[in-house]
C-alpha cells in the first residue's frame, strides 16, 4: 500500500496498520502509537499535517524526543 499525504477516511478508520506505528481514529483524532524509527516530521507527513503541530498537541518540549510505545495525539486535517 503506497503511503501518501493524501489520506481518505478508509485509510485511517479502524486502527490500521501505517507504516511501522499503528492508530487508532475515534472520528475526531487519532491516537498514534510511536514504533522504532519513527520521527515527528516522519508521522506529520504520513498524515498531512506539520511536526510542530503534533508537538503542540502533544505538549512535547523537545520535538525530537519520542519514544517508542508513546501515543499521540494527532489532528488529521481529513477529520478536523
Amino acid at each position: 500500500m503506497a503511503v501518501t499525504n493524501d489520506i481518505s477516511l478508509e485509510n485511517v478508520n479502524g486502527g490500521t496498520p501505517y507504516a511501522e506505528g499503528t492508530f487508532v481514529n475515534n472520528g475526531k483524532f487519532i491516537l498514534y502509537t510511536v514504533a522504532p524509527g519513527d520521527t515527528l516530521v516522519g508521522i506529520g507527513s504520513r498524515f498531512g499535517v506539520h511536526y510542530m503541530q503534533i508537538a503542540q498537541w502533544n505538549h512535547l518540549a523537545d520535538p525530537s524526543m519520542i519514544v517508542v510505545g508513546q501515543q499521540l495525539t494527532i489532528y488529521p486535517n481529513v477529520i478536523q
